[in-house]
């Protein structure tokens, strides 16, 4: 019998080597409590962020700390990524032109010479 492969990025168990620090700290109950928070889809962002650091500070401890670290390095690891492809995408035509001319060298060299000695008409050019 086949069964359904788990994903666990929504819902599900979480195993702690894969929870961010902040979480690692606090009781099962706690956790929960903070999934049930950020999987709210109906609350606008804002109030969810406040509603999160209201969490936080309830917990105690380095929670708080723990979690602005977190939200801290999500943010540059984030920028990061958005500088990486507004790069890529600044490169595009230039990628795009390169790959043209590529082409039409394998084209003249390789591939039209090989159709000409099967037989198929090739337009010289």
């Amino acid at each position: 019998m086949l069964r359904r492969a788990r994903h666990y990025h929504d819902h599900g168990p979480r195993s702690e080597k894969h929870m961010p620090s902040f979480l690692k700290e606090v009781p099962s109950e706690a956790r929960k409590e903070f999934f049930k928070i950020v999987h709210d889809r109906k609350s606008p962002r804002s109030e969810v962020q406040q509603r999160v650091k209201a969490w936080a500070e309830k917990q105690g401890g380095s929670v708080l700390k723990d979690l602005r670290n977190f939200d801290a390095k999500k943010k540059a690891h984030f920028a990061e990524i958005h500088k990486n492809v507004s790069l890529v995408i600044s490169q595009l035509e230039s990628a795009h032109a390169k790959v043209s001319v590529t082409h039409c060298i394998v084209f003249k060299l390789y591939i039209r010479p090989q159709l000409s000695d099967f037989g198929y008409p090739v337009e010289s050019g």
